[in-house]
């Protein structure tokens, strides 16, 4: 399993980008992995691609300005289950091991 975020000034090492809370960007980025492996990012996938010899490349985006230290990856044996709310709303994920 393998887990990142940007806290502090990890930021920089990810993307060069200024660490500071007020600069805000929009960012995208692909991950490869096996077939086997679940990938998230904080930002929406935009799509699945076979990358080469069974591997995949899974690509996100976010539109959305926000905080670099917001940007983190997370890839292992995970699964995505909604949660439910009875408020409505937009959908909220919970990215575990099964």
């Amino acid at each position: 399993m393998m887990y990142t975020y940007s806290m502090d000034i990890l930021g920089r090492m990810i993307a060069p980008q200024q660490d500071t809370p007020s600069n805000r960007i929009s960012w995208g980025g692909c991950i490869t992995t096996n077939n086997y492996l679940g990938v998230y990012m904080s930002g929406n996938t935009t799509g699945v691609y076979q990358a080469f010899y069974g591997y995949y490349k899974t690509c996100f985006y976010n539109s959305v300005p926000t905080a670099n230290y917001l940007m983190a990856a997370v890839v292992g044996n995970l699964e995505r289950n909604q949660v439910v709310s009875e408020f409505g709303g937009y959908p909220t994920y919970i990215v575990c091991e099964p």
